[in-house]
């Protein structure tokens, strides 16, 4: 069977050298993506699954961090920005759903460094509201269910 891009890149960081957070990452099998204003990492297993490894290298739920649906959107986001290979892992832009207006489309501002926090990265939205997101975290489990069947 062939090795999947998030198993090939966990692979090639495995070579590199990481913080405690990265390392238990690392160990488990989830390829890290960490945040820039984040303490430890959050990582993405080969299944698509969002986790968190604190600063120590414990797991953390990803509900003691907040909205599971942001984080686990944003960690993709940024994960396809430095990985475009797993640009599969992010969900489809639905029919109906239009250009954000708070990045045009980007998905970043501020000079490309900061996700947008109207679309969470994705570059499009239905609205800016909890049923968008939603509606995005379904598209997402599916897309995470594809990579899962070897898509």
């Amino acid at each position: 069977m062939e090795q999947s891009a998030v198993q090939r890149l966990i692979e090639l960081a495995k070579t590199k050298e990481q913080g405690l957070a990265e390392r238990a990452l690392l160990t488990s099998g989830a390829l890290p993506v960490p945040w820039a204003w984040v303490e430890g990492s959050f990582g993405i297993r080969e299944n698509g699954e969002v986790v968190y490894a604190d600063e120590t290298g414990q797991f953390q739920s990803m509900e003691s961090l907040g909205d599971v649906r942001s984080n686990t959107l944003v960690t993709l986001f940024y994960a396809v920005k430095r990985n475009p290979e797993l640009a599969y892992l992010l969900p489809p832009k639905p029919k109906g759903a239009s250009r954000c207006t708070g990045c045009d489309g980007k998905g970043t501002v501020v000079d490309d460094q900061l996700v947008c926090g109207d679309c969470l990265g994705l570059g499009w939205g239905m609205q800016p509201n909890s049923a968008f997101l939603t509606d995005a975290f379904s598209l997402l489990r599916r897309a995470c269910g594809a990579a899962k069947r070897g898509r």
